[in-house]
């Protein structure tokens, strides 16, 4: 078997960085995706932290996904140099706190990269745990329409290999198992446990609200409801409209297809028998063309919007939601 070739330093996407840690890093937030990761990030917003979650990955997606896995790569596959200190710098620096997918899997190499960090465990019932999973990231992963159409947007382009890429490292690509599952599970808390000292941990659960984790940074309680963000139900909606856009957009691409076609024969032959008809037929073709580009501003926009909207919110969506 021939051993994969090793990226030298100098030589990775990372050293072609020139960003700088510019907050110092504050908390390390190293529980499982679905252990209320989400209401935990938009609450470190509500107390004024800049935390790193799966969501802030894809909003700079472009970037961030090349890098994380060329970092994940390193330390599992050995394809490079694994990543520090320095690395994780240059990649997260515009962050004070990380959590979920992808920084959880590097929970022992945060922990010995920034020592004063203090490092919270969201917790939940391995079985509940196991079923969320199933019901959200799982049926994302695993449904038709990103499994055969997701190079059809750039989006989808990057997020799809990338979680196939995580399933591998966290699974096996075995998530259907749920036993090999839960053991994953686990063996992710007692391994963070014996690299974390006690006096730098909290073990976060549903319902306790603001008080453990505002003593534990120091920090005031708000005079605010704990936020509660992105539970299944909140998660399957997403997909569903995700898969919705993907296949309109589907839709669309096979509608300007086929008129392409059907436009390049039928001009040939009305260009031969009726230049006037001619004439009118390219005016319609332009109206057509013109609906097309304003169909796509507008989607565009709307998407712009609700980008401004999440950014002017500081990321966070705190409607209260029912796990």
């Amino acid at each position: 078997m021939v051993a994969p070739m090793v990226v030298p330093v100098g030589q990775r996407l990372i050293d072609k960085e020139n960003a700088v840690r510019t907050r110092p890093m504050r908390v390390l937030c190293l529980g499982m995706p679905r252990t209320g990761t989400s209401s935990l990030r938009d609450a470190l917003v509500m107390l004024g932290f800049h935390p790193h979650h799966f969501r802030e990955m894809m909003l700079d997606y472009e970037r961030q996904i090349p890098l994380w896995t060329e970092a994940l790569e390193a330390k599992f596959m050995g394809k490079s140099v694994p990543y520090g200190r320095e690395e994780f710098d240059k990649l997260i620096g515009d962050y004070d706190c990380v959590e979920d997918n992808p920084s959880v899997l590097f929970g022992e190499d945060l922990i010995k990269a920034y020592p004063d960090a203090k490092v919270i465990l969201t917790n939940r019932d391995v079985d509940a745990w196991a079923k969320s999973m199933k019901n959200t990231i799982f049926m994302a992963r695993d449904s038709f329409v990103y499994r055969h159409f997701y190079r059809f947007h750039p989006l989808s382009r990057a997020w799809f290999p990338f979680s196939c890429l995580l399933s591998k490292i966290w699974y096996d690509d075995d998530q259907k198992n749920e036993e090999k599952v839960k053991g994953v599970f686990n063996k992710h808390y007692e391994d963070i446990r014996k690299v974390c000292p006690k006096e730098r941990l909290l073990d976060l659960h549903f319902g306790d609200g603001w008080e453990p984790l505002c003593k534990f940074l120091d920090v005031p309680v708000p005079n605010t409801p704990w936020p509660h963000s992105n539970d299944s139900s909140v998660f399957q909606n997403r997909h569903i409209y995700a898969k919705r856009w993907l296949i309109l957009l589907l839709l669309g691409v096979s509608t300007i297809l086929f008129v392409m076609y059907y436009t390049f024969g039928e001009a040939k032959y009305l260009y031969g028998r009726d230049p006037d008809t001619f004439k009118r037929y390219l005016k319609l073709m332009g109206v057509m063309s013109i609906g097309f580009a304003c169909g796509g501003t507008l989607i565009n926009r709307q998407n712009g919007i609700e980008h401004e909207l999440y950014t002017a919110r500081g990321g966070a969506d705190t409607r209260a939601v029912k796990h």
